[in-house]
């Protein structure tokens, strides 16, 4: 069974505010769909509007906010609801290359990947715990604001898995 050492929520202020903004201009536009016509006389249909709604309300749902867990078994990221997810399991965690990392804003907030594949999960611009797996060389980053306690309990956590396959 895991026992969980590690866990942060973060919100993803951005997706709030874009899908607040997106969705009262969404609904302005498609409750007063009768006084909007194209040159043949011809209005939006109310349909559109529904639909537009549920897909706002969609990306939402994907990306309100991130989930970093880290258990004595694995260290696992979560967008929203969970769709998106990425698991690492310990022992395939490369300990010495666990590290403090500064990304660069230019590469943006969510799930991202870099021209060399290397992964970023953030939800806000920042510090991040930098670490690579055993079996490639790509590194994969994770924007916290407790980003020493990760970094300390990730050292910590495969430590002890590697101590544990060995023995």
């Amino acid at each position: 069974m895991s026992k969980i050492t590690y866990f942060e929520k973060q919100n993803t202020i951005l997706i709030w505010v874009v899908c607040i903004i997106v969705l009262i201009i969404i609904l302005v536009i498609g409750f007063n769909v009768e006084n909007i016509t194209n040159d043949e006389g011809e209005t939006i249909p109310i349909g559109l509007t529904f639909f537009n709604v549920a897909l706002i309300l969609v990306a939402f749902l994907l990306f309100y906010d991130m989930k970093i867990v880290l258990s004595n078994e694995y260290l696992k990221v979560k967008f929203g609801i969970g769709v998106f997810k990425k698991e690492f399991k310990l022992q395939e965690i490369d300990q010495s290359s666990i590290e403090i990392y500064k990304p660069s804003m230019w590469y943006g907030i969510g799930w991202r990947y870099n021209l060399k594949g290397d992964m970023l999960f953030n939800t806000k611009f920042g510090t991040a715990v930098r670490f690579k797996l055993k079996n490639n060389n790509k590194s994969y980053s994770i924007v916290t604001s407790n980003y020493k306690e990760l970094k300390e309990k990730l050292t910590k956590a495969t430590e002890n898995t590697s101590l544990e396959n060995n023995s």
